[in-house]
């Protein structure tokens, strides 16, 4: 394997490590709630917290993410997330979990936000970002099989807390294939030049990156209860589990086909792919559940989901003439999904699932007319 694809892959898994939290948010949010009590509610405020902590910074990624020593960010983060699971493993008290939740989605932000920018500075994004989104539900998959399976029901949610620090620290291993910058630094520059290097920005993968933002309001807000929606409809804890860590392998398929073809038979048609796939996936789910439906409905998720975001995140990637739109990504990626948990867990407490699943798909929709419309706008 050249070495520029053995980097490639020790990124991509540094990547899979910092997207854990939000890969596994459903179990996480699941267990915080069987072993703590809390409604779907509070449990949707401990969602968004993680994201709001992101977002917080994430928002300004253009301004810091090119001066920054990339591999520095990288081995502290992982350092700070592995120190706050465990912190937060002996934490009670919702609030405290909300600030150890926000604090977790800090440090990750200094992982995910420059990996990200390092692999859409390759040479070709699309094959880039699908690899990492491969080894992402790869690693996800893992952790979603060994956590309510063994570590949860034998160790409890300090237990499980406590395994995802270890990961962490051993993830410091690959930080090496990590570059110090990217294709360009900002270093001497003001920080007002990367606002206005915005501003100048392309209109296609500006309306690319709403896209984004809104495609992942939708997805999260499904993704982040589908735990608590299927054990409404009687389904048990263990064939839940099963079903997430499947269907993250499977979703490996959907980033394996830009990672295979690249933008080989256009963007536009790939969208499109994406949409029958995710929108068949919501409806499947949002009627009556059982086993077999509930697999497969979650598998075609995780294949659309992946599919789709690998293709945005190429298509904003390519297409941005500034170089400062592709830090941005991460940011519409979490402020979407620091939205999402706090809307769905009202929606499904006050309404029902049958309005969460509805409104959730209508909000995906929408995504996909955003993301046609940069894909055509950019040829």
């Amino acid at each position: 394997m050249a070495a520029g694809q053995s980097k490639v892959l020790a990124i991509s898994f540094l990547v899979g490590v910092s997207a854990l939290v939000f890969n596994i948010m459903p179990i996480l949010l699941a267990a915080i709630g069987k072993e703590r009590g809390y409604g779907d509610a509070a449990l949707g405020d401990i969602g968004s917290a993680y994201f709001a902590g992101f977002t917080l910074v994430t928002i300004f990624a253009m301004v810091w993410v090119r001066r920054i020593n990339w591999q520095m960010s990288v081995t502290f983060s992982l350092l700070a997330a592995a120190a706050l699971f465990i912190v937060a493993s002996y934490l009670d008290g919702l609030i405290w979990l909300q600030i150890s939740f926000a604090l977790l989605g800090i440090a990750m932000v200094f992982i995910y936000t420059p990996l990200m920018t390092c692999l859409g500075d390759t040479a070709d994004p699309d094959r880039a970002m699908g690899t990492s989104l491969a080894l992402q539900v790869a690693v996800a998959a893992g952790i979603a099989f060994i956590l309510p399976a063994y570590v949860l029901p034998n160790f409890g949610l300090r237990g499980g807390l406590w395994a995802l620090a270890i990961l962490c620290t051993l993830s410091l291993g690959f930080v090496r294939a990590v570059p110090r910058s990217g294709r360009f630094t900002a270093d001497g520059t003001r920080w007002l030049d990367s606002f206005s290097a915005l501003k100048n920005a392309a209109v296609g993968p500006k309306v690319g990156l709403v896209g984004i933002f809104i495609f992942y309001i939708g997805i999260t807000g499904l993704w982040s209860f589908l735990d608590r929606v299927a054990q409404g409809a009687g389904l048990s804890g263990d064939t839940i589990g099963s079903a997430i860590s499947v269907s993250l392998l499977f979703g490996g398929l959907g980033a394996l086909v830009p990672a295979l073809l690249g933008a080989r038979f256009g963007r536009p048609k790939m969208f499109l792919l994406g949409f029958f796939i995710t929108i068949g996936a919501v409806i499947l789910l949002a009627t009556p559940l059982t086993i077999p439906r509930f697999f497969l409905g979650v598998i075609l998720l995780n294949i659309g989901w992946n599919m789709t975001v690998a293709y945005a995140a190429g298509q904003v990637a390519q297409t941005d003439n500034s170089g400062y739109l592709l830090p941005l990504i991460p940011a519409a990626i979490s402020l979407g999904a620091a939205i999402a948990p706090a809307i769905s867990g009202r929606v499904i407490e006050n309404s029902g699932s049958g309005a969460f699943f509805g409104l959730m798909g209508g909000i995906i929709f929408v995504a996909y007319a955003f993301l046609f419309f940069s894909a055509y706008r950019s040829r």
